[in-house]
């Protein structure tokens, strides 16, 4: 992503000149999809401890899971209304996130805005859903997000919203 070059040919017998240009963005995400190196690691309730691939949003220079280390906390649905039937993060939260690792669906909104709702909020990071099956890359800037962003498909985000439902206090590690 970013990556260019160029050749400059010469006559028959005279060395052209290439040039070669490698960029390392801040944005949009670098690499694919599943990173074996970022995962969200849930650590209770037992039922649905394990890993879950995903993909790192680096949305600034401030945000970056590989400069900030892991990120533990309880996991918070965040909701947009007082009775928690959307969670788009597109507006004020209706619930407490201070110090807790926010899921947010995709869809309606950027999503630096998302995050930075999230961050002002209190939250110490996020984990993204996606809206429809397949892979999908958090593109945006902002170099006032501060906490880590990690994006999941949408099939391990139905495993994890099920069981917020019946059990509010899982814990988790970006």
């Amino acid at each position: 992503v970013g990556n260019n070059a160029n050749f400059l040919p010469t006559v028959d017998g005279v060395r052209g000149r290439m040039r070669m240009y490698l960029f390392n963005p801040v944005s949009p995400f670098f690499g694919n999809f599943l990173d074996s190196n970022v995962q969200v690691r849930v650590n209770s309730p037992a039922g649905i401890a394990a890993n879950y691939l995903a993909l790192e949003g680096r949305f600034s220079t401030n945000n970056s899971l590989l400069a900030l280390g892991p990120v533990t906390g309880q996991l918070i649905y965040f909701n947009d209304n007082a009775g928690g039937t959307t969670h788009e993060a597109c507006g004020t939260a209706a619930n407490i996130l201070t110090g807790r690792i926010v899921m947010i669906d995709r869809g309606n909104c950027n999503f630096t805005q998302k995050i930075l709702t999230a961050q002002n909020a209190g939250a110490i990071g996020v984990i993204m859903i996606n809206n429809a099956a397949g892979d999908f890359i958090m593109g945006g800037s902002d170099n006032t997000i501060t906490i880590p962003a990690v994006g999941i498909r949408q099939s391990d985000g139905v495993i994890l919203a099920g069981q917020l439902a019946t059990n509010p206090t899982m814990n988790v590690t970006l």
